[in-house]
């Protein structure tokens, strides 16, 4: 049976390759039966990719500036000579802009190649502007995409109109934090560490979880110690720094700044509770990490929280302060209900593999 030929763009703007999408290159490349060319950019944002793409023996070509928003139709014109010789069923984009190069390419060329676009994300801050692109970005979609794979519920659902059209494909996460086992803190440990990830910025609420922890801590008294973590810089980290000390919780919160991968693991590994207080996120490897890893994930509903937490029992989920607040108070009160929410969270960890994901992926394509 001939193996269906896949032009796959790899490039994020400004990010170069990214780490995600080239795990996700391996495992299609290596699970698959499909047929990939893979278009990267021409810069490396992270050292090491062009050599790891080398020597994981991936077909590749690199088209300089394919990540940036200018020279469109120089993109236009090399793009289109790579489609005609390699001739694919499919070209898969990631961004708009490589949509409408696709798109371009495939009227130019009376083509009958189908476009696949993966919708990692959209604005979503302004509420007028978000509901004008994708009514904008739906139009488009009708008429030149064959299919659209999304990475959460919550996205799928952002676009319901096309649903006919439309997959849903969790992403992957970075094999480290797929742990073979799971460690549980023993009874008597004398702390329980919390963490939380993120730019202090408007949306990602980090005041909104110092709130509700410090009330919780006031309301029970725990025979262990508690340890909030909030890795990351930003303009509101001050402001949340003296949120804790004017709470009297300084010694329960723990502001170590900017954490790169492995510092960043090291904290994740001792903790039992990831807390995501985000006021929006589409997809949200802040929810997917931690729960691949065993943790306790408490989450707004936002990205995927609600495709994989069940709440109460593999997690929870909360909207607002006062809803943290009573998940805080009630998890405080009864540790034992953290190491169950841990172990169901575990057995679900394979949601996340970039192997089964690849799998899923053509199993689409063959629905098409």
């Amino acid at each position: 049976m001939k193996k269906k030929k896949i032009l796959y763009l790899l490039s994020e703007r400004d990010f170069g390759i990214g780490t995600l999408l080239l795990q996700q290159a391996i495992a299609f490349r290596k699970a698959t039966k499909l047929d990939f060319l893979f278009v990267t950019g021409g810069t490396e944002k992270e050292i090491g990719l062009f050599r790891t793409l080398d020597e994981e023996r991936i077909s590749y070509v690199k088209i300089a500036g394919l990540e940036y928003h200018k020279q469109f139709f120089q993109l236009v014109k090399e793009l289109k000579i790579v489609v005609e010789n390699y001739k694919p069923e499919y070209i898969h984009v990631q961004t708009n802009w490589q949509l409408a190069i696709a798109i371009t390419i495939k009227t130019l060329l009376f083509s009958k190649v189908k476009l696949l676009y993966t919708v990692h994300g959209f604005r979503n801050t302004n509420k007028y502007k978000s509901i004008l692109f994708r009514t904008i970005i739906s139009i488009i979609f009708i008429f030149f995409v064959k299919k659209i794979i999304v990475c959460s519920g919550y996205v799928k659902q952002s676009f319901s109109v096309l649903k006919s059209k439309t997959s849903l494909l969790f992403l992957g996460v970075d094999p480290s934090y797929l742990t073979k086992s799971l460690t549980i803190q023993k009874s008597g440990d004398d702390t329980i560490y919390l963490y939380y990830p993120a730019l202090f910025r408007k949306g990602k609420n980090q005041d909104l979880l110092i709130r509700a922890y410090g009330r919780a801590l006031r309301k029970v008294s725990t025979l262990q110690k508690m340890k909030l973590v909030l890795p990351g810089d930003g303009e509101l980290k001050e402001y949340c720094q003296n949120l804790a000390k004017d709470m009297g919780i300084s010694e329960y919160v723990d502001f170590p700044g900017f954490l790169n991968k492995e510092e960043l693991l090291v904290v994740v590994r001792k903790s039992s509770i990831a807390v995501i207080p985000s006021s929006s996120e589409t997809f949200g490897l802040c929810i997917a990490e931690p729960f691949a890893m065993g943790k306790c994930v408490i989450s707004r509903r936002v990205g995927i929280a609600t495709d994989i937490i069940m709440d109460k029992e593999n997690g929870f989920l909360f909207d607002t302060e006062d809803e943290l607040y009573e998940v805080f108070k009630s998890i405080f009160s009864d540790l034992s209900s953290i190491k169950k929410c841990r172990i169901k969270a575990y057995e679900d960890k394979y949601l996340f593999d970039w192997n089964k994901i690849a799998m899923q992926y053509q199993n689409i394509l063959e629905e098409i």
